[in-house]
């Protein structure tokens, strides 16, 4: 999907995880700069990706992983808590950049859709940002499951969307006082 927004002329970069096999890892990294995208490695991300965006580039990434490795919070995704990312809220309050849901639906003849998600305004302003973080996460999220509800089909992630439970973070924040 970001090949499409590249080849479209719009600058930008997907934050990725760097993948073992070297040589795979280079041949998808080729891949995305062929059209004009970059690679941002999540280890790499925060500088990067707010100088992108300052710059009015996109960042895409996918938000409906797990990644209990950096800071989120949970909110509802079809009917049970799930870990979300908050960076991606916070970045685009901090930078003044609104988020846009897409979405790649599969069509017949091999063909795909681009379709777009209403736009997202993440603002704190005159309000508790934490709250507002909150706020802004359940509603990107809720625009990813009305999609996925529409073409369950096409939502072939083998990722466990669940697997960070609230009783985890507590127990690892405590282990964390500890030392």
């Amino acid at each position: 999907m970001a090949g499409i927004f590249g080849l479209q002329g719009f600058q930008g970069a997907v934050i990725g995880r760097r993948i073992y096999y070297a040589p795979y890892n280079d041949w998808i990294v080729g891949l995305r700069k062929s059209v004009g995208v970059e690679t941002i490695y999540q280890t790499e991300a925060l500088r990067q990706v707010h100088r992108c965006l300052k710059k009015g580039e996109i960042v895409g990434l996918l938000p409906d992983q797990d990644i209990d490795k950096a800071r989120g919070i949970f909110v509802d995704f079809f009917g049970k808590p799930a870990y979300t990312l908050t960076a991606p809220v916070k970045f685009a309050m901090a930078c003044g950049s609104p988020m846009l849901p897409a979405f790649m639906i599969r069509r017949p003849g091999n063909r795909y859709q681009l379709v777009l998600g209403d736009v997202i305004r993440p603002s704190a302003a005159g309000g508790n940002r934490d709250e507002a973080v909150k706020k802004y996460t359940e509603i990107w999220m809720r625009s990813f499951e009305k999609i996925i509800r529409a073409y369950p089909e096409q939502w072939g992630w083998m990722h466990n969307r669940w697997r960070t439970t609230p009783e985890m973070i507590k127990s690892s924040q405590r282990e964390a006082v500890r030392t």
